[in-house]
Order: C-alpha cells, then structure tokens, then sequence
C-alpha cells in the first residue's frame, strides 16, 4: 500500500469564487435555490451495505459534483472526497489525485480508471467534458438577483411624492391648506392664479416596468433549471400545442441524462456499488410512457412470433 502524503489546507482555500462581478442584493437566494433544486433533482444510492453511505455521503457527493465538477473514491477507505488531478496519461486524464475533506485534510493517491479491489482512488466527473456548473448557476442567479433589484427600485420610484413649487412664500400656508383638501376628498377653491399654478405641481412620472423585469426573470428562472434537468411549467398566452410541451419535456430529461449517464457509466466501469437516478417530475411523468412502450414493443415481438400455416388442402390455418 503506498504512502499517504498527509498535507493541512486552510478551510478557505476550498471555497470556490462564485462569480467575477458585484452580487446583486438577492442573487445568492436564489443560487443556493437553484443548487437546492438540482440536488434534489437527482440522488445516489449504495447497493453495498458495507460500505456508509447516508444522507451526509449523497449530499456532499452531489455538491462535490456540482460546485467542484468531480469528486473522489478512495478504495482502502471507501470514503468520498473533493478531489484534483495531478498530471495526465496518454488520454488526458489524471495520473495521481489529491483528495481533501471538507476540514481540509488531504493526502495523495494513485489514479485508476478500472475495476480494482488494491490501492488507488478514483476521479468522478459529473459530465463527459470536466465542467463545474456553478459558475454558470451563479451568473444566472446574479442576473436574477438584479431583476428583483430593478424591480424594485422601479416600485420606489412609483411612489415619489408630488413635489409643489410657490414663489411667494405668502401663500404657502394656502398652498398647504388646498392641498389637504385634496388629499382628504374636499373640493379645493382656487383664488388666484398663482394658488392655481402652484397646485398643478411638477411632473414625476416614472414608467412602471416591474412587470416586464418579472416576465424576463421567470423565463430566465426556467430556462436555467430545464436545463438542469428540473421540469417546469409552461406558462404562456397562446394556445400551446402538445409537441411543444414534449418537446420541452424531452429537452430537460436529456439534460439530466448527462448527468446521469456520465456517473453510472464511470460507476459500471470501475464496479463501484453507486447508482444515480432521477429524484423529480421527470421520474413520475415518463413511467407511463415507458410502460406503454414495453407495451407496444411487446404487441411487435408477439405478431412476429406468429406465423401463419397453409395445410395441403389449401385451407389457412
């Protein structure tokens, strides 16, 4: 068994930059949203007794997956961790890997990309391409974030208060007076021009655009979590067709059937006792039509198992 390499690594080394820009007020509400709902989206579960893996286990393997784009099998310990690549072979890929704990605790390992029972760890990608897809949760949760700032900003800006200009400061008090019988319902009598000038006031209106910012951030909003492969509902004026809503629908599966296929065809490789699968909507609303085709493909194995017999008098059988 080779040597492990113990090393300490600050806590903050392991936060990852999310972003390049100023956050807006709300955006880190909705990526801790967005990373919620994909975590749930998808779960992992260990057919090996042997070997713990509870709700902790899962959920630090999702986060690794997402935050980091892989995460780390060591075989002598059975233990998942963060992990990084450390030289590559002749396909690119890892010769040795530095895994690490969530406190920071880190030792090196042998990288092995087969099924093995001896010494080695191995690096789990969350997609065919190395990719971390919170980055690109935190852009969108950012642009959100300063929608629901603009909104609101506009909502305030509605809300400006009249603003009345007198050039003598000797009808002011009426000025005051006329204008609190307007503002309690009382007819306002006017006796001079300058009075009647002062109430017609300054001119703050301010295009109200809060619903238009809204309509913008939810297509923003769904488009990213179908795209995470969470399904969500269509919402439009128009009439819409039921090819689109499949079309929609087939879209986000295949978005988390990267996903999924990447984890489990690494974990077929290396004979790891792991499983992903879908945990959403997706799960419920395409069992029926998997039924249905088992069943449909069954009708067609069962006509062409039959085969139609002539006797010798000619009569079919």
């Amino acid at each position: 068994m080779a040597k492990k390499i113990i090393n300490q690594t600050k806590l903050r080394d392991l936060i990852i930059a999310r972003g390049k820009g100023a956050h807006a007020p709300f955006s880190q509400s909705y990526y801790d949203r967005i990373i919620n709902l994909l975590l749930n989206a998808i779960k992992i579960e260990c057919s090996d007794t042997n070997i713990e893996f509870g709700f902790c286990e899962e959920a630090f393997v999702k986060k690794a997956l997402i935050e980091k784009g892989c995460a780390g099998y060591d075989v002598a310990t059975k233990k998942w961790f963060y992990a990084s690549g450390e030289n590559i072979n002749q396909y690119g890929y890892p010769t040795r890997i530095l895994l690490t704990t969530a406190t920071g605790l880190n030792y090196r390992r042998k990288a092995i990309y087969k099924a093995d029972t001896g010494d080695g760890a191995y690096i789990v990608y969350a997609m065919p391409m190395p990719y971390s897809v919170s980055g690109y949760i935190d852009d969108i949760a950012n642009v959100l974030g300063q929608c629901d700032a603009s909104a609101l900003q506009n909502i305030l800006a509605t809300k400006t208060p009249a603003i009345f200009v007198c050039s003598n400061d000797d009808i002011r008090l009426s000025v005051e007076h006329a204008i609190q019988d307007i503002q309690d319902g009382k007819p306002a009598l006017i006796v001079s021009n300058e009075l009647a000038d002062a109430i017609k006031g300054i001119t703050t209106n301010t295009e109200y655009i809060a619903d238009r910012l809204e309509l913008y951030k939810k297509q923003r909003y769904d488009a990213i979590l179908n795209e995470l492969g969470v399904l969500t509902s269509v919402d439009k004026a128009e009439r819409v067709q039921s090819a689109e809503v499949n079309a929609s629908i087939g879209e986000c599966k295949d978005y988390i059937s990267i996903w999924i296929d990447t984890f489990n065809k690494q974990m077929e490789t290396y004979d790891l006792p792991f499983k992903m699968s879908i945990n959403n909507a997706l799960e419920e609303m395409y069992k029926p039509l998997e039924d249905m085709d088992k069943s449909i493909n069954g009708l067609e194995a069962s006509s062409q198992n039959t085969e139609i017999g002539v006797e010798e008098n000619g009569t079919t059988i």
